[in-house]
Protein backbone atom coordinates (compact mmCIF):
# COMPACT_ATOMS: atom_id res chain seq x y z
CA UNK A 1 0.00 0.00 0.00
CA UNK A 2 1.47 3.32 -0.90
CA UNK A 3 2.23 5.51 2.11
CA UNK A 4 -0.46 8.40 2.52
CA UNK A 5 1.12 11.56 2.23
CA UNK A 6 0.07 14.39 4.00
CA UNK A 7 0.86 18.27 3.40
CA UNK A 8 -0.22 21.68 5.27
CA UNK A 9 0.45 25.10 3.87
CA UNK A 10 3.37 26.54 6.29
CA UNK A 11 1.11 29.40 7.06
CA UNK A 12 -1.37 26.64 8.50
CA UNK A 13 1.07 24.98 10.20
CA UNK A 14 2.50 28.36 12.03
CA UNK A 15 -1.53 28.77 13.17
CA UNK A 16 -1.76 24.73 14.63
CA UNK A 17 1.68 25.38 16.39
CA UNK A 18 0.12 28.65 17.82
CA UNK A 19 -2.97 27.15 18.63
CA UNK A 20 -1.82 23.98 20.26
CA UNK A 21 0.72 25.84 22.36
CA UNK A 22 4.56 25.57 22.62
CA UNK A 23 7.21 27.46 24.03
CA UNK A 24 8.42 30.33 22.43
CA UNK A 25 6.19 30.76 19.91
CA UNK A 26 5.75 34.31 18.07
CA UNK A 27 1.71 35.26 18.61
CA UNK A 28 0.03 37.50 16.36
CA UNK A 29 -3.79 38.87 16.50
CA UNK A 30 -5.86 38.96 13.11
CA UNK A 31 -4.36 41.66 11.29
CA UNK A 32 -1.01 40.63 12.11
CA UNK A 33 0.10 44.01 12.80
CA UNK A 34 0.34 43.26 16.68
CA UNK A 35 2.97 40.67 17.57
CA UNK A 36 4.20 38.94 21.08
CA UNK A 37 6.78 36.41 21.63
CA UNK A 38 5.98 34.75 24.96
CA UNK A 39 8.36 32.24 26.95
CA UNK A 40 5.08 30.17 27.23
CA UNK A 41 1.91 29.41 24.86
CA UNK A 42 -0.03 27.18 26.85
CA UNK A 43 -4.19 26.19 26.31
CA UNK A 44 -5.86 26.06 28.73
CA UNK A 45 -9.52 23.93 29.43
CA UNK A 46 -10.52 24.36 32.62
CA UNK A 47 -10.17 26.89 35.47
CA UNK A 48 -8.02 24.61 37.53
CA UNK A 49 -5.61 24.91 34.65
CA UNK A 50 -5.46 28.48 35.04
CA UNK A 51 -4.95 28.88 38.78
CA UNK A 52 -1.79 26.43 37.67
CA UNK A 53 -0.21 28.59 35.33
CA UNK A 54 -0.67 31.87 37.53
CA UNK A 55 0.80 29.83 40.80
CA UNK A 56 3.35 28.50 38.68
CA UNK A 57 5.41 31.71 38.00
CA UNK A 58 8.96 29.78 37.28
CA UNK A 59 7.50 27.60 34.18
CA UNK A 60 4.57 30.38 33.56
CA UNK A 61 6.13 33.57 33.60
CA UNK A 62 4.87 37.20 34.32
CA UNK A 63 3.18 38.97 32.50
CA UNK A 64 0.34 36.26 31.52
CA UNK A 65 -1.73 37.38 29.08
CA UNK A 66 -5.22 35.63 27.95
CA UNK A 67 -5.89 35.33 23.76
CA UNK A 68 -9.19 34.01 22.70
CA UNK A 69 -9.64 34.89 19.03
CA UNK A 70 -6.97 37.11 18.22
CA UNK A 71 -9.46 40.45 17.29
CA UNK A 72 -8.02 42.86 19.24
CA UNK A 73 -6.50 45.60 17.47
CA UNK A 74 -4.57 46.82 20.72
CA UNK A 75 -1.55 45.53 22.73
CA UNK A 76 -3.74 43.25 25.49
CA UNK A 77 -1.92 40.05 24.24
CA UNK A 78 1.50 41.77 24.68
CA UNK A 79 3.49 39.31 27.14
CA UNK A 80 7.19 39.38 25.23
CA UNK A 81 8.82 36.87 27.92
CA UNK A 82 5.79 36.40 29.74
CA UNK A 83 2.60 33.19 29.18
CA UNK A 84 0.18 33.59 26.92
CA UNK A 85 -2.80 32.15 28.02
CA UNK A 86 -5.01 30.08 24.81
CA UNK A 87 -8.77 29.98 26.13
CA UNK A 88 -10.31 28.37 22.87
CA UNK A 89 -10.31 24.74 24.66
CA UNK A 90 -12.50 26.80 27.21
CA UNK A 91 -15.56 26.95 25.05
CA UNK A 92 -18.27 24.78 26.33
CA UNK A 93 -21.96 26.21 26.63
CA UNK A 94 -23.26 25.17 30.33
CA UNK A 95 -26.82 25.76 29.55
CA UNK A 96 -29.43 28.66 30.04
CA UNK A 97 -32.58 30.09 32.35
CA UNK A 98 -35.34 30.55 30.49
CA UNK A 99 -36.95 32.63 33.12
CA UNK A 100 -33.91 35.13 33.62
CA UNK A 101 -32.71 35.00 29.93
CA UNK A 102 -29.68 33.93 30.73
CA UNK A 103 -27.05 31.96 28.99
CA UNK A 104 -24.05 30.12 31.08
CA UNK A 105 -20.78 29.76 29.03
CA UNK A 106 -17.12 29.74 29.58
CA UNK A 107 -14.73 32.04 28.24
CA UNK A 108 -13.63 30.66 24.77
CA UNK A 109 -16.82 30.13 23.72
CA UNK A 110 -17.29 31.48 20.48
CA UNK A 111 -20.13 34.37 20.14
CA UNK A 112 -21.70 32.46 16.80
CA UNK A 113 -21.80 28.92 18.79
CA UNK A 114 -24.00 31.00 21.94
CA UNK A 115 -26.08 32.53 19.24
CA UNK A 116 -26.50 28.98 17.48
CA UNK A 117 -27.00 27.13 20.64
CA UNK A 118 -29.56 29.71 21.81
CA UNK A 119 -31.62 30.32 18.39
CA UNK A 120 -32.11 25.98 19.12
CA UNK A 121 -33.81 27.30 22.25
CA UNK A 122 -35.82 30.32 20.57
CA UNK A 123 -34.12 32.66 22.05
CA UNK A 124 -31.34 35.26 21.19
CA UNK A 125 -28.55 37.48 22.35
CA UNK A 126 -29.81 41.09 23.00
CA UNK A 127 -26.44 42.45 21.18
CA UNK A 128 -25.47 40.79 17.94
CA UNK A 129 -21.62 41.40 16.46
CA UNK A 130 -21.28 41.27 13.17
CA UNK A 131 -18.24 38.79 13.63
CA UNK A 132 -19.21 35.65 15.43
CA UNK A 133 -15.92 34.39 15.93
CA UNK A 134 -15.02 37.20 18.99
CA UNK A 135 -14.76 34.69 22.21
CA UNK A 136 -17.46 35.15 25.04
CA UNK A 137 -14.88 36.11 27.61
CA UNK A 138 -13.35 39.24 25.21
CA UNK A 139 -16.91 40.10 24.17
CA UNK A 140 -18.00 39.64 28.12
CA UNK A 141 -14.94 42.51 29.33
CA UNK A 142 -14.13 44.14 25.99
CA UNK A 143 -15.94 47.35 23.73
CA UNK A 144 -18.23 46.21 20.99
CA UNK A 145 -20.30 48.53 18.44
CA UNK A 146 -23.02 46.35 17.73
CA UNK A 147 -26.54 46.21 18.59
CA UNK A 148 -29.65 43.94 17.86
CA UNK A 149 -32.71 46.23 19.00
CA UNK A 150 -33.05 50.34 18.02
CA UNK A 151 -31.76 52.32 21.14
CA UNK A 152 -29.29 49.92 22.30
CA UNK A 153 -25.70 50.77 22.55
CA UNK A 154 -24.42 47.07 21.16
CA UNK A 155 -21.88 47.23 24.58
CA UNK A 156 -22.35 43.15 25.23
CA UNK A 157 -20.19 43.81 28.49
CA UNK A 158 -23.31 45.85 29.71
CA UNK A 159 -25.64 42.72 29.47
CA UNK A 160 -23.09 40.74 31.59
CA UNK A 161 -25.00 39.93 34.86
CA UNK A 162 -21.98 37.61 36.59
CA UNK A 163 -18.51 36.29 36.18
CA UNK A 164 -15.96 33.59 37.61
CA UNK A 165 -12.70 34.95 37.65
CA UNK A 166 -9.00 33.58 38.36
CA UNK A 167 -6.91 36.04 40.10
CA UNK A 168 -3.35 36.65 39.36
CA UNK A 169 -2.59 35.17 42.52
CA UNK A 170 -4.84 31.95 41.71
CA UNK A 171 -7.92 32.83 44.32
CA UNK A 172 -10.91 31.81 42.45
CA UNK A 173 -14.11 34.89 42.35
CA UNK A 174 -17.59 34.58 41.74
CA UNK A 175 -18.62 38.05 40.90
CA UNK A 176 -22.58 39.01 40.03
CA UNK A 177 -24.82 42.00 39.79
CA UNK A 178 -27.12 40.45 42.15
CA UNK A 179 -24.40 41.07 44.65
CA UNK A 180 -22.02 43.48 43.30
CA UNK A 181 -23.68 46.02 42.23
CA UNK A 182 -20.70 48.19 40.60
CA UNK A 183 -19.85 45.29 38.32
Amino acid sequence: MAEARHWLPAAAAALLLAVWGAAGVEVRNWGRDIVTNPAQFVTVRSADDIVEVVRDGESYPAPVRALGSRHSNTKVIMADGGTVVNMRKMNAILGHDESKLTVTVEAGALYIDVSEYLQKHGLMHYVNTEFGSITSGAAAVAHTKDAAFVGEHGQISSYVVGVKIVTADGERLHKSRAVHDAM
